[in-house]
């Protein structure tokens, strides 16, 4: 019998934690290790955090036999590909060789935010290049109302395999990245 995969999750904020471990957890992994973000008004932003963190955690999920690290960023007004090539940089200035395709590491990547993804499976109109998919300003306090939308998801890249079309371009890598996890 193999054993339980174990996540290590690197999260920029609470939207995209929220959802990711619901996703996981959909998926039956249920050991999951959060790196705890620091306070959202101290040293600096989020993203550069995450560019900081992640060569650490990249170094030592390599040392761990039947770990995964699973990193949740947005890309903002950059491609979701410029935005993994930030993090291959973070890497290399840290002298630590980028993520290779083999590795269980993982990239979730929401184009401007996690929102856009929340708003197609809900069957809502959506517009990835749009900065703000939010329906208020801040979405803050909604992590936990991401259930249905997680399950819808599950569904479709798990059981149809296949995203209902239109897709955000960013969602279907995301689907396509966490098919790495093996549960």
């Amino acid at each position: 019998m193999s054993k339980p995969v174990s996540v290590v999750l690197l999260c920029e904020d609470k939207q995209l934690s929220a959802f990711s471990r619901r996703f996981l957890k959909k998926r039956g992994i249920n050991r999951i290790n959060e790196i705890e973000r620091p306070p959202e008004k101290v040293g600096g932003s989020r993203k550069q955090w995450v560019n900081k963190e992640y060569p650490r955690q990249l170094q030592a999920i390599r040392q761990r036999s039947g770990a995964v690290l699973i990193v949740c960023t947005d890309a903002d007004e950059l491609a979701v590909e410029c935005r993994i090539e930030d993090l291959d940089e973070a890497c290399k200035k840290a002298d630590i060789e980028p993520r290779k395709d083999h590795e269980p590491v993982v990239m979730i990547v929401p184009k401007w935010n996690i929102e856009t993804w929340l708003s197609y499976l809900r069957g809502e109109s959506f517009d990835e290049d749009k900065k703000d998919n939010r329906p208020d300003s801040r979405y803050t306090g909604y992590e936990k109302e991401c259930k249905e939308q997680v399950q819808k998801l599950v569904e479709m890249c798990y059981v149809k395999q296949a995203l209902q079309e239109p897709t955000p371009p960013s969602l279907k890598a995301a689907c396509k990245e966490y098919k790495k996890v093996k549960q």
